[in-house]
């Protein structure tokens, strides 16, 4: 789901790279375009606002896509606590 919001604070930035075939990839590359994008679409303001950037390669996908969570970082330790608590 898209929501338009435009972050000013300190960021956690979440996401998770669902490639479209088994060929070899570097992750950063995909980081750094996709920041650009958020960016220049002014999701925030600047990428140095990302505290924390946690980034996932995910099974592969025929329709590749890229899912971004974004959130303050003060939502931070309730965020990691529900989705890696068992990791």
């Amino acid at each position: 789901k898209w929501r338009r919001m435009f972050w000013e604070g300190r960021l956690l930035v979440h996401v998770e790279l669902y490639p479209p075939d088994d060929k070899a990839r570097d992750l950063d590359n995909h980081i750094k375009v996709l920041q650009a994008g958020l960016e220049r679409a002014q999701v925030f303001q600047n990428d140095s606002q990302i505290d924390t950037l946690l980034v996932e390669r995910k099974e592969i996908r025929s329709q590749s896509c890229a899912i971004v969570k974004i959130m303050e970082t003060k939502d931070m330790k309730c965020y990691l606590q529900n989705n890696y608590a068992n990791s």
